[in-house]
């Protein structure tokens, strides 16, 4: 019999600048920790104090609790491509719960580009949950990858239609971003 793993903290670190927000990491965890379950804690790791910082915990807080929100923040678009730009904001019009598909997003793309192109831009999201590229997948239903893990997507996924297992939130504010801090994450 396989041990049933009562809750997992996770962990997201949220980088931000004064033209908006720069990064968000997530912290990596499998599919089986995944499906095991049953209470999820988030510790979510806020560097920098912009001025949406209450509304972004606010906004967070809600996501997480699985209601819908319409994250509208600036992103610090600088270091992205013009391509990944513009996948990325054509990604950020996909609605709370929906599905849209590499193809279907290729072909709005008003300039000539492949499918796999769009999932490499994608996989270059910066912003995971703000731009909601998780809700992106294949044609035939598979769901594709995600930058942070399979896991990670399932979790987003099934917080949008309703079937994750109880989330708990904890804000913890940062002042600087240590890049092994990253790594110790999972």
């Amino acid at each position: 019999m396989v041990p049933i793993n009562i809750s997992k903290t996770a962990k997201v670190l949220i980088e931000t600048t004064a033209n908006g927000i720069k990064q968000i990491q997530l912290s990596p965890w499998s599919e089986e920790q995944l499906s095991q379950l049953k209470i999820f804690k988030i510790e979510i790791y806020l560097q920098g104090k912009p001025f949406f910082y209450e509304k972004l915990r606010k906004d967070l807080n809600t996501y997480f609790s699985g209601r819908q929100v319409i994250f509208s923040y600036p992103i610090d678009w600088h270091d992205i491509t013009p391509f990944t730009q513009k996948v990325l904001k054509l990604a950020q019009l996909i609605p709370w719960g929906k599905i849209e598909t590499y193809g279907r997003l290729s072909t709005k793309l008003a300039i000539k580009s492949s499918p796999r192109a769009v999932g490499a831009a994608l996989g270059r999201n910066p912003v995971p949950i703000v731009i909601p590229c998780h809700r992106v997948q294949k044609k035939t239903g598979a769901l594709g990858g995600f930058s942070s893990g399979i896991g990670w997507k399932k979790k987003l996924l099934s917080l949008e239609n309703g079937t994750a297992p109880e989330t708990h939130i904890e804000f913890r504010e940062i002042k600087q971003v240590n890049r092994n801090f990253l790594k110790s994450m999972g």
